[in-house]
């Protein structure tokens, strides 16, 4: 399942509370990024997805259309992609919203 969809970590099974879901999910869409790449040794002989082989892009004004055709690359074994996320705040919110430590919230919760 997506992050968003998830109610427990899949590494670690911790749950996650609605509001740390949403405050997760807010922070990847408004402050995350959206990357591909062309695979090693994948052949695009028709380049159908030259714009993105080195792409990235925020989230935030990411247009469905460009998500519909990297999903497409991706599926089709073309392109590696990745989303970039900003661990930073969001793992001292979890710090600061479960009352532990910096340390223990990267041991207890691989999500990120």
């Amino acid at each position: 399942l997506p992050i968003h969809m998830r109610t427990k970590c899949q590494h670690c099974n911790t749950t996650l509370q609605f509001d740390e879901r949403k405050y997760i999910r807010n922070n990847i869409f408004n402050f995350g990024s959206i990357s591909s790449k062309i695979k090693k040794n994948a052949k695009d002989d028709e380049q159908v997805y030259k714009m993105y082989y080195d792409y990235e892009e925020k989230i935030k004004y990411a247009k469905l259309h460009r998500i519909l055709a990297i999903n497409r690359g991706e599926n089709e074994e073309f392109l590696k992609v990745s989303i970039d996320k900003p661990e930073e705040k969001i793992l001292y919110y979890m710090q600061k919203h479960r009352q532990v430590k910096y340390r223990q919230i990267l041991a207890i919760c691989t999500i990120l």
